[in-house]
């Protein structure tokens, strides 16, 4: 990868275990076997030894995600986001993450992650309804969930956010929104919601497949993005991208980065780093990437140089999911023949109300950012 240009970048850091596959999950995560656990942090570190010379000075924020990282020891979690901060530098933002799971989050793992600086702390907790954590296969139950949320709390995070899953197979949008208010009045102040979408190499994905699972309808979906927003909206909560809301301040610095396509250092199996237009993935096989790093070479799998028609893509696509939307400069910047050929759909789109066109800015509604990939094929056929 070429040397980062840009002093605000990101680190993320990617833990690839699980207790076990979630019936949904497509992610690059496994059961840990052996001695895996206990030799990911010094893979990490050593990794990151490797990419020392492509950085220069502190992150804007760090994140460390899944996965599981709460199924790493505590102690060793722990180590890996000193080393890191160690390297690179505290995060200018003050943001540091980390996702837990509520099966393998205790007090004394909040109490480790708080003393190495952690800030923000976000929740697997997906649904409190038994019926619909026995369909997604999650591991935990609804009052580890609270309790879970409740401990991250009392630790003095600045932040403890809920990840919950909406537009199940046999949820209902009430049921949906007693779990939203559950993880509110447990302290939560960032929500992340994202519609149950399944892929056909999961048991989900096959059950859809073989016709035995329905997922619910394009407006069935609409409507909960509806309720969402309107329960949201009375808990003072304000929707900064498609899944993502969160009261004043409580807003994810290091998605919003990633948002605008900035640069970031990903570190670990199947992490994903991207500077100067070009997008570096490592290897999700955790016997290669140990052989690569133990070999002193980098474990990339995969590297995408963006063309200027895929940047455009990303950042229309990227923009229409969040807040901040489309720096009309940016279109500009890629030729007057592609700003001829969006103005009459930007119009359009406004007048749909899916739109604003704010002072240099092309800003989604909260209908607009739910109907995002929509609008993106729309402003780019």
């Amino acid at each position: 990868m070429d040397q980062m240009n840009n002093p605000d970048y990101v680190w993320y850091a990617h833990v690839p275990f699980c207790r076990r596959k979630c019936a949904y999950c497509d992610f690059a995560s496994s059961a840990p076997r052996g001695t895996q656990l206990e030799q990911y942090v010094d893979l990490v570190l050593a990794e990151l030894d490797l990419r020392r010379d492509q950085v220069d000075g502190p992150p804007l924020a760090g994140y460390v995600g899944g996965g599981t990282p709460s199924l790493l020891p505590p102690a060793q979690l722990a180590r890996m986001i000193r080393g890191i901060s160690g390297a690179l530098g505290e995060p200018t933002s003050g943001e540091l993450s980390v996702e837990v799971n509520p099966e393998s989050a205790s007090p004394e793992l909040f109490a480790l992650l708080a003393d190495c600086g952690v800030t923000r702390i976000s929740v697997g907790v997906q649904s409190l309804q038994p019926q619909t954590l026995r369909l997604l296969g999650r591991s935990h139950d609804a009052q580890q969930a609270r309790i879970t949320l409740e401990n991250a709390v009392k630790a003095g995070f600045k932040t403890v956010g809920a990840d919950l899953i909406c537009a199940v197979p046999g949820q209902e949008i009430s049921q949906l929104i007693n779990d939203l208010r559950a993880c509110l009045e447990a302290g939560a102040r960032h929500v992340s919601i994202y519609v149950l979408t399944l892929e056909p190499n999961t048991p989900l994905g096959r059950d859809q497949a073989a016709g035995r699972l329905e997922l619910p309808t394009a407006d069935q979906v609409e409507e909960f993005y509806a309720a969402i927003q309107g329960e949201l909206t009375d808990w003072n909560m304000i929707r900064y991208e498609v899944s993502n809301w969160a009261v004043d301040t409580a807003s994810c610095v290091h998605h919003k980065h990633v948002w605008r396509r900035a640069e970031i250092v990903g570190l670990g199996a199947a992490a994903v780093s991207f500077a100067n237009r070009q997008r570096s993935t490592n290897t999700e096989d955790i016997e290669r990437y140990a052989s690569a790093v133990r070999g002193g070479c980098r474990p990339i799998f995969s590297v995408e140089q963006l063309s200027d028609e895929l940047a455009v893509r990303e950042l229309i696509l990227l923009g229409l999911r969040n807040s901040q939307g489309i720096e009309l400069a940016q279109l500009a910047a890629m030729g007057d023949e592609l700003m001829g050929r969006c103005a009459g759909l930007i119009k359009g789109l406004c007048d749909e109300g899916l739109l604003v066109n704010r002072p240099g800015r092309l800003v989604p509604t909260s209908r607009g950012m739910s109907l995002a990939d929509e609008l993106a094929v729309r402003l780019w056929p």
